[in-house]
């Protein structure tokens, strides 16, 4: 009897523990890439275009006024974000694209902490 109650009481922990009917979504694709594969918007709302080897299709995503860029945590202006890139061509750079759409989310260097 008491091994019963051992067998119901796991299928009630797994039962309780099920994940919920809540999915996941993707709101955001991301491209790992370097300074050198990228044209960055020459203006606040211009056009970022992308390719990362000579085959490859190009990208083209369209930034606005909410466009972030950051450099490790600090969100940085468009100017910024050029100036670092051209001074810095080894940067660990992402590419961040709405979903379903050709608009520039976020445009993010990584920055070990042992440079900053």
């Amino acid at each position: 009897m008491k091994s019963f109650y051992i067998v119901a009481a796991t299928l009630l922990l797994g039962v309780l523990s099920l994940p919920s009917r809540a999915q996941m979504r993707i709101v955001e694709l991301g491209y790992e890439t370097s300074p050198g594969n990228v044209r960055l918007p020459t203006s606040v709302t211009g056009e970022l275009t992308m390719q990362n080897c000579a085959t490859c299709k190009v990208v083209r995503l369209r930034a606005s006024a909410i466009t972030q860029y950051v450099i490790g945590d600090a969100q940085v202006s468009l100017v910024e974000m050029t100036r670092y890139l051209d001074q810095h061509a080894e940067a660990s750079l992402v590419v961040m694209q709405l979903k379903d759409t050709s608009n520039l989310s976020r445009l993010v260097v990584h920055v070990p902490k042992h440079v900053q």
